[in-house]
């Protein structure tokens, strides 16, 4: 849910990312920090050693 477009108002069609038709839920100002902070936990998940 967190990494879906559809919620900040965007859909995929013919292959890109277009605006929707449909209001979005979530203000983009909300979400790009909170796709920051996903993208450094993965960033460390994945260094993290394994065992």
């Amino acid at each position: 849910m967190l990494r879906s477009p559809v919620y900040l108002g965007k859909v995929f069609f013919r292959d890109a990312l277009r605006d929707a038709p449909h209001e979005h839920l979530v203000d983009e100002k909300l979400s790009n920090p909170v796709q920051a902070l996903l993208s450094d936990y993965a960033e460390v998940f994945v260094k993290r050693p394994r065992g």
